[in-house]
């Protein structure tokens, strides 16, 4: 089941790939209201979080209590990346939904509420496997040359604006920082076709990951954190 993890220090983002037509957990850590509300106790009957949002383009609601599995947590386990004490819930991702948008509100029992909603923007979450529908990024590595090519090729739906691919090679210390490439795009069949080429060191190796953005909001794919690795073409 794939997760939507909102973390201790501020981060959100998903471990495996949201699917319309599937469940998913929210794994939410309270630790994110101290400052707000110094006084909450995990898994305490008297404070309530919940989480609500709607999925697009259906405008379902969503309205779910979060629940501490462990019951009161008097000293939680922190742990900055979302592995620590967390609360969690699971909604059932209706057939044709291409976003989630998410925020939480945590009530007290004086009945003050306190929202965590990414300052009224609130969090948006994309069915990554349905926006992009193609992905083939290869390193061309000359048998001679000192310069090989990065090939990058995206094909996505057209609600898709932009790509930026970010890359890092990871066999030369001199050379770890993190390079950027935005993607240009040509349509074809209702689809976006994206591209860019590059030149990189003959026999670097690098990882990748890419953000896209959709409307006001961008997206980051990093397979789970792992990264990608690009394929390898051989040339004579």
């Amino acid at each position: 089941m794939p997760h939507i993890i909102f973390t201790e220090d501020s981060h959100e983002f998903t471990r495996g790939k949201l699917a319309p037509g599937k469940p998913c957990r929210i794994n939410f850590d309270a630790s994110r209201f101290a400052a707000k509300a110094p006084g909450y106790i995990q898994g305490h009957p008297a404070y309530s979080i919940k989480v609500f949002g709607e999925f697009l383009p259906g405008h379902q609601k969503i309205d779910l209590t979060l629940i501490s599995e462990t019951g009161i947590q008097l000293a939680p386990v922190e742990n900055l990346t979302g592995t620590g004490s967390m609360l969690s819930g699971d909604i059932a991702i209706p057939a044709g939904t291409a976003e989630i948008v998410l925020w939480v509100a945590l009530y007290d029992p004086q009945g003050n509420v306190y929202y965590d909603s990414n300052d009224g923007k609130n969090y948006h979450f994309r069915m990554v496997n349905n926006d992009i529908t193609e992905k083939n990024v290869t390193v061309t590595k000359p048998a001679d040359a000192p310069v090989g090519e990065l090939d990058v090729a995206f094909t996505t739906i057209a609600d898709v604006s932009a790509i930026q691919f970010n890359y890092r090679i990871i066999n030369n210390r001199d050379d770890g920082q993190e390079k950027q490439l935005p993607l240009t795009a040509t349509e074809k069949d209702g689809l976006t076709q994206w591209s860019v080429q590059a030149p990189i060191p003959a026999g670097a190796e690098l990882v990748y990951d890419f953000e896209y953005l959709v409307g006001n909001n961008k997206f980051k794919e990093d397979n789970d954190g792992k990264y990608y690795s690009p394929e390898t073409a051989l040339t004579s």
